[in-house]
């Protein structure tokens, strides 16, 4: 398939670095905005969310067959970076509870509509396509990004949030150093053939050690015991390695290697946010 072929040296070890790299600069970054910035309901944390969601959904949006009608894209976009708005103005109280559900059943609609109404001949133009990419970056990223700007409704929310990039980074890096720096063979899984055992191993071992390591850091915010801590790890591992396949799968379908080009070094948005994408949910659910 094109452009997906085994990497050079070279390459792999450019990679390599400008994920450590990045790591080192999401790290001190999340910190900062957690930490430092909890005004307003970590409101520095939303807007960056809410940015970050918008050049997410443009990258999913160009990995999708179809064509490419800006009215219906970019209506798709703000819609998709919408979605944690509406979450952080929620939490705040300036929209009520049922806000999010009202916004996601309109935008759906309203996505649909716009999908397919302006079609002079369905037949031949990918309505379907057209249609089901669109409500796709609601949820995805939208609502699932979303649940880290959920978070900081939560007691302790700065500790909860810092717990969860932990987590999350941890398990992503480990994995992929396990895999690269062991030289392992890749186990030919058929949606990312790059993938070893050892990584897998990698990032699961990682998980559980930081699910019990943040829980005594922050006993306050997380006041879980052993079990449920390392329940936590293995869960939010599962869906950390679970959210790296599915962008793993949608962009081996567009037959590229990254999402984008907006991080220097390191691909699109989604390819360092993938991880967050369905550990979000799974570790709001868990501790809220």
């Amino acid at each position: 398939m094109p452009g997906r072929g085994r990497s050079s040296e070279p390459d792999r070890r450019r990679e390599t670095a400008g994920r450590l790299f990045l790591f080192a600069v999401a790290v001190p970054f999340f910190i900062a905005v957690t930490l430092l910035l909890p005004g307003h309901r970590h409101a520095a944390l939303a807007a960056a969310t809410t940015a970050a969601t918008a050049f997410a959904a443009h990258e999913v949006l160009r990995l999708m067959p179809g064509d490419r009608r800006r009215l219906a894209r970019g209506s798709a976009i703000a819609a998709s970076a919408g979605v944690p708005a509406v979450t952080y103005l929620q939490i705040i109280g300036a929209l009520g509870p049922h806000a999010l559900t009202a916004y996601l059943a309109g935008g759906a609609g309203g996505l649909l509509l716009l999908g397919t109404l302006p079609s002079r001949r369905p037949a031949e133009e990918p309505v379907r396509e057209r249609s089901s990419a669109a409500v796709l970056v609601l949820l995805y990223p939208g609502l699932l990004v979303s649940y880290v700007v959920r978070m900081a409704s939560l007691d302790h929310a700065g500790e909860v949030l810092l717990a969860f990039f932990i987590l999350v980074f941890g398990t992503d890096i480990a994995g992929y150093l396990a895999g690269r720096l062991t030289r392992a063979r890749p186990c030919g899984l058929p949606v990312s053939p790059n993938k070893t055992v050892v990584g897998f191993a990698g990032s699961m071992i990682m998980a559980l050690a930081l699910g019990v390591a943040v829980t005594r850091l922050f006993p306050e915010a997380l006041p879980l015991g052993l079990a449920a801590a390392l329940g936590l790890g293995a869960a939010v591992g599962t869906a950390t390695i679970a959210g790296d396949l599915v962008e793993s799968a949608i962009k081996r379908a567009a037959a590229v290697k990254h999402s984008g080009r907006h991080i220097p070094g390191r691909g699109g948005v989604m390819d360092s946010i993938d991880s967050i994408l369905l550990g979000a949910p799974v570790f709001y659910a868990m501790v809220a």
